[in-house]
């Protein structure tokens, strides 16, 4: 791919990025095996690789662990604007 048209640090890097489209599956792969793993039947489709490179080196530090558990607060309006509070206890 040209490299005006790449996003952020792929168009930054000294490697290429590659796009293929169209070209025949590898033989460990059939389409037929996709549509079937997705509950369809064989429709029309294009298959779509692109192969770019990334920094296995760069490390970015993990964000805190989660210690509790999700609580969610969602709100129903009425017909006059009024707010209902309704709170989801966690799971």
């Amino acid at each position: 791919m040209p490299r005006d048209v790449l996003p952020g640090t792929l168009a930054e890097t000294d490697y290429n990025t590659f796009i293929t489209i169209a070209l025949p599956p590898p033989k460990d792969r059939s389409l037929a095996d996709v549509w079937s793993a997705l509950g369809g039947e064989l429709k029309p489709s294009l298959d779509l690789v692109v192969n770019a490179p990334f920094d296995v080196r760069k490390v970015r530090a993990a964000g805190p662990p989660v210690l509790h558990p999700l609580d969610v607060e969602t709100r129903k309006l009425d017909r006059d604007g009024t707010a209902e509070r309704r709170r989801k206890a966690p799971a």
